[in-house]
């Protein structure tokens, strides 16, 4: 009774409201997201329009080149010019899969593949050859844990196939 109605978060609680119904649940565990470059520079740029808003709020004396709307908030008026003078530009998103160790122990690979995983994600680059020198493994046991990547998608060939193959992550 105390809360129906309210919604937000209360430290580690969360607070709904659908309808007439009033829902509460925990906080989603979200250490294993890894956030895009694209999300950081959001999040970032959104850090930088609320320091200005705060700035903008404090020093009421100060000109401002924006005016807030009837029934807005200097606050508000000033995130939304920050917003609209200060656009992030992105690239395309690059769609290619992101894992953490975490995550990549849980899909039923074998420590070695895991370790070319995270290494073709920071390096970008891959072979066979690379494949032995990281996880000390023969020709033949190299070649097999790759094609099973390849046959599960997690990465794919680049360029020719064979001797002087090399892979990139899966989409």
């Amino acid at each position: 009774i105390i809360t129906y109605g309210t919604t937000g978060r209360i430290n580690n609680v969360v607070l709904k409201k659908r309808g007439k119904t009033q829902y509460i649940s925990s906080l989603p565990d979200t250490s294993g997201v890894v956030a895009t470059d694209q999300q950081t520079d959001h999040r970032d740029s959104f850090a930088n329009a609320v320091s200005y808003a705060l700035w903008a709020k404090n020093n009421p004396q100060a000109a401002f080149p924006f005016t807030p709307k009837e029934g807005q908030s200097v606050y508000n008026a000033a995130i939304s010019y920050y917003r609209t003078t200060h656009k992030v530009v992105t690239e395309p998103a690059d769609t290619r899969r992101k894992f953490n160790s975490k995550q990549l122990k849980e899909l039923d690979l074998n420590s070695r593949q895991i370790k070319a995983l995270l290494h073709l994600q920071n390096k970008g680059e891959l072979t066979n050859g690379i494949y032995r020198r990281l996880t000390g493994v023969s020709k033949a046991t190299a070649t097999r844990d790759l094609r099973e990547l390849v046959s599960r998608m997690f990465i794919i060939s680049t360029g020719t196939l064979g001797v002087g193959a090399s892979y990139s992550l899966g989409h």
